[in-house]
């Protein structure tokens, strides 16, 4: 059931809005067989629930409709943080999906150009990654949240704690070995450092060099995960960023 609430996310962030209704459909079905097992007050069943407003969430952005998307994920936080998990692996969806909203948070407040909200979103964002912990499937996903939330909190003028959080990213992406370098997660995490390394340092050289590398790497980036949301929002950012200096 997760594993299709994961690709009609991924679709929504693609755009794609043809086969939503009949995934959401799909979901709703397996959601009902399993909230029959384990009853309508049980975790599964508000998961199921904050996973829809989660999904309106994505698709609000990916069709530009930023304001309303970060405040459906606002809402959506507050329900999801009020859920009670009753093992580990629910603990850990949960964890997963205040992530993911953070995630859209951070990215939807930059957009709008709110810039201590989006540092806001972000703290929350690594306390988030930090409850995770690292050796799970989510990785690559985590190592850019640091990188994005060091871009939000560079945004807001908190340059000390935005180079901590972009020095983890980095440290992340050393132990990454030269076989992953065309990895897409691993491609659109270096084009965040590029992002946070440009917004930090103070020479202007730099930055452009560094706004300039954000944008090969988004290049390199296989033609259909080009049309993913967040690499389509970090495009732009990187050459806003780019048309300033």
């Amino acid at each position: 059931m997760w594993q299709l609430a994961w690709h009609t996310t991924l679709e929504a962030e693609l755009g794609r809005t043809a086969d939503l209704e009949t995934n959401v459909a799909e979901f709703n079905r397996l959601g009902a067989l399993a909230i029959n097992q384990v009853g309508a007050e049980s975790f599964v069943a508000g998961a199921t629930q904050e996973w829809k407003g989660a999904l309106r969430a994505n698709l609000k952005m990916a069709t530009g409709q930023t304001a309303a998307a970060l405040k459906a994920a606002q809402e959506t936080l507050v329900k999801t943080k009020a859920l009670v998990p009753a093992s580990a692996g629910e603990t850990q969806l949960q964890r997963n999906m205040i992530r993911q909203n953070l995630g859209l948070q951070t990215t939807a407040a930059l957009k709008l150009e709110r810039w201590a909200e989006a540092a806001q979103a972000g703290q929350e964002l690594i306390a988030a990654v930090r409850r995770i912990g690292k050796n799970t499937d989510e990785e690559d996903n985590l190592n850019e949240d640091f990188a994005l939330a060091a871009v939000a909190l560079a945004k807001n003028g908190e340059f000390e704690v935005a180079r901590k959080f972009w020095d983890q990213a980095k440290a992340d992406d050393r132990a990454h070995n030269d076989a992953r370098a065309s990895n897409t997660f691993i491609l659109l995490q270096r084009a965040m450092l590029a992002l946070g390394d440009g917004l930090i340092t103070k020479d202007p050289i730099e930055k452009r060099a560094a706004f300039s590398a954000g944008l090969t790497h988004i290049a390199a980036i296989p033609a259909e995960a080009q049309q993913l949301r967040r690499t389509r929002d970090l495009k732009i950012f990187l050459q806003q960023e780019l048309a300033k200096n």
